[in-house]
């Protein structure tokens, strides 16, 4: 995968679990305890129940090359069934946006945008990363099941963890394991932590989140001014 591509990637897999509609469908292929599987049914009975979501977040980044992890604050919106808006940095360096057919990565700062369609016909690396950010918003049990499989599921501290791995073998060159974590008694989603094969972690802590907030149609999406440069990578 070329770097760019890769670091782009990272950035989509940073929202395509950010309410748990990534294991929605999973909950009888769950291993643990029967008191961790009836947790995870809990949880994801309550996930049936939003329609809306929205967090603050602190993204962290660790690199095996640099001493100091990375921290950017930033904030997401989701609307069933698959709008969201994800933005970083303070004053906001990077807005993605999904739509209907397509992903717009907007950074403000160099004044450029870039378009990436939700095809069926992509290829090769392409195609994985758009398979990972549509397990985010699964159609059916089938389809998601199979791609991910749930390594563990267990609780600690009055914390819901679950871990889950791509089936693809493409897909494990990039990314090796997912971790969900959610509050055992609110149910909330707290943290999405992610490992890749380079010895890289990205962990996304919740703040303050909100179920079923109303959130105004406009927030999900993004007009650009003229002087705005917008590119298709994925089509080169």
């Amino acid at each position: 995968m070329p770097t760019s591509l890769k670091k782009r990637f990272v950035l989509w897999i940073g929202f395509f679990l950010l309410t748990g509609w990534g294991v929605s469908a999973m909950a009888n292929a769950a291993l643990g305890t029967p008191e961790d599987d009836a947790l995870l049914d809990r949880w994801l009975h309550a996930q049936t129940n939003l329609v809306t979501w929205s967090s603050e977040f602190v993204q962290t980044r660790k690199f095996p090359t640099l001493v100091n992890p990375l921290t950017t604050p930033g904030r997401v919106a989701f609307k069933a069934p698959h709008s969201f808006r994800w933005q970083l940095g303070e004053p906001v360096k990077t807005v993605a946006v999904r739509l209907t057919d397509e992903v717009l990565i907007y950074y403000p700062r160099l004044k450029r945008a870039e378009r990436y369609p939700l095809s069926t016909d992509a290829k090769g690396p392409w195609k994985d990363a758009m398979s990972l950010l549509d397990a985010g918003f699964p159609r059916s049990r089938a389809e998601l099941e199979d791609r991910f499989e749930i390594v563990k599921m267990e609780q600690r501290d009055g914390v819901g963890l679950l871990s889950l791995v791509p089936k693809s073998l493409r897909s494990r060159r990039i990314l090796t394991r997912l971790r969900i974590e959610f509050g055992v008694q609110s149910l909330e989603m707290e943290a999405a932590e992610f490992e890749f094969a380079d010895g890289s972690l990205m962990r996304t802590a919740y703040q303050n989140p909100s179920s079923n907030p109303e959130l105004p149609d406009d927030l999900f999406e993004l007009k650009l001014n003229p002087e705005v440069q917008v590119l298709e990578p994925a089509s080169k």
